[in-house]
C-alpha cells in the first residue's frame, strides 16, 4: 500500500522540520568545531528526550517500557545511539560546514539505500531480522537516488564561493 494520508503528512512536516534543523545548525553554529556544535544542541535536547522516554514509554499498548528492556536490546540501543546519533551528527554538522544545508540534506537521501543494504548484509531473513525488503522498482529508485546524489556533489564541486 502506498500509506495513510497521515503518514505523508507526517513525512512532509518531518521533511520541513529536517531541512530547518540542517538550515539552523548551519546558520548558528558556523566557526563551532562539529563536535562542540552536536555536543551543546545535545546537551538542550537530552531532558526533553528523557522526559518523553519516560513518559511515554510506558503508554504505549503492548511495549515495554524503554527501562525494562532486556540488556542485549538496550545494549543494541547504545550502540546505535554512538554510530547513528553521536559519530552521525558530527558528520553531518562537519558536512554542513562544509558542503551546505542544501548539499548535505540532498545526500542524505542515500540513507533508506544504504539501510536496505546494511540490513540485508547484516539481518539475514532466516535470523527474522529483516522484515522489509526493497523491490525492484524500490531498488531502481535507489539506483536514481545515487545519480542524483552523484550530481548534486559534482555540481557542488564545480560550484565558486561559499557552500549554500
Amino acid at each position: 500500500s502506498g500509506g495513510s494520508a497521515a503518514g505523508w503528512i507526517f513525512l512532509a512536516i518531518c521533511t520541513v522540520f529536517t531541512g530547518g534543523y540542517g538550515v539552523a545548525v548551519r546558520r548558528t553554529m558556523k566557526g563551532y568545531d562539529a563536535r562542540l556544535s552536536f555536543g551543546a544542541i545535545s546537551l538542550l535536547t537530552a531532558a526533553i528526550l528523557v522526559g518523553l522516554s519516560f513518559f511515554m514509554g510506558g503508554k504505549m499498548p503492548g511495549r515495554a517500557p524503554p527501562w525494562e528492556l532486556p540488556s542485549g536490546e538496550i545494549l543494541l540501543l547504545l550502540l546505535s545511539a554512538v554510530a547513528g546519533i553521536s559519530v552521525g551528527h558530527v558528520l553531518y554538522y562537519r558536512a554542513l560546514h562544509v558542503l551546505g544545508a542544501v548539499t548535505s540534506n540532498g545526500v542524505l537521501l542515500l540513507a533508506p539505500v544504504l539501510s536496505a543494504v546494511g540490513a540485508a548484509l547484516i539481518l539475514p531473513a532466516e535470523t527474522g531480522g529483516v522484515k522489509e525488503r526493497f523491490g525492484p522498482a524500490q531498488w531502481a529508485s535507489g539506483l536514481v537516488i545515487l545519480a542524483g546524489c552523484y550530481l548534486l556533489l559534482a555540481a557542488r564541486r564545480g560550484m565558486e564561493g561559499a557552500p549554500d
